[in-house]
Order: C-alpha cells, then sequence, then structure tokens
C-alpha cells in the first residue's frame, strides 16, 4: 500500500516495478476504484429505471456481449450492484460480436432489416441523466453491498 501524505492509502501495488516486467509498478489507485463505482452505478440505476419505465419486474433474456459483456462473470457483477438481481433472473447469454452478427443479417436478410426498421420506430429515448430518480438513486448506488460470508 502506499499512502499519501496524510496516511490515507491511495495506490495498492500488486505486483511490484522489479518483478512486473515492465519496469513499473502494476497497481490498483484509489481513482480506479472511484471510476468503477461511478460506472456500477450508473449501470444499476439505469437498468432498474429502464425496467421500471418499461413496467417490467423481471427479465426473461439477458443478453452479455462485446468484450466486457463475454468476459466477466455476471453473478460477481450482481454480488457487488453492478447488475440488478431481476435483470438476471432469467436465461444470461454472454455471446461475442453481435453487434456484427446483426450487420450482416441486416444487409444481406431485407427482411431483417424491415424488422430493424420497425423496431426503431417504436424504441423510446429516456434521457437518465435529467431523471430526478436516477439523481437521486445514482449516488446511493456507488456504495459496495456486504458480501456474504
Amino acid at each position: 500500500m502506499i499512502s499519501d501524505e496524510t496516511g490515507i492509502g491511495r495506490e495498492y501495488v500488486l505486483v511490484p516495478a522489479e518483478e512486473s516486467g515492465t519496469g513499473k509498478n502494476i497497481s490498483i489507485m484509489l481513482k480506479d476504484v472511484r471510476q468503477f463505482q461511478l460506472a456500477k452505478s450508473a449501470l444499476y440505476v439505469g437498468i432498474e429505471l429502464l425496467m421500471k419505465h418499461s413496467g417490467a419486474t423481471s427479465v426473461a433474456r439477458t443478453v452479455l456481449t462485446g468484450a466486457f459483456g463475454t468476459k466477466f462473470n455476471w453473478k460477481h457483477a450482481v454480488d457487488i450492484g453492478m447488475l440488478p438481481p431481476e435483470a438476471v433472473k432469467g436465461e444470461v447469454l454472454s455471446l461475442d460480436n453481435l453487434a456484427g452478427v446483426g450487420a450482416i443479417m441486416a444487409v444481406l436478410d431485407r427482411k431483417q432489416r424491415e424488422q430493424a426498421a420497425r423496431l426503431a420506430s417504436t424504441t423510446r429515448f429516456i434521457e437518465l441523466a435529467m431523471d430526478p430518480e436516477f439523481n437521486t438513486r445514482f449516488p446511493e448506488a456507488t456504495v459496495f453491498p456486504p458480501l456474504e460470508t
């Protein structure tokens, strides 16, 4: 642990410079933890409010994609308050490159393009940053829930 002049730990060294192969410490800094808290809070509260606006109390199927979605354990994301439990009560799928698959489907299949256009025309935009409930709940959700022992 590397502390500042007030004794507050600002950096936790995972691998010292002499062992890292880079000549630099591999570490987690206090600012990294804070950025993670902000991101997990936005995701959690955003999902909850989108479910509320849509009238959903649970999600039948959650699809996680991209490098982020396919490379992490979603159960741990629930444990740390990143995903609401209601969002993962149904089937949870982690699939690679769905954006690319969808783009190919739209290019090659006129019916898929038409379906995408229909979905786009009925999609409602919700500006969460302007939602008073989001702004109230966001700071509350930055806290990590207690771990079960």
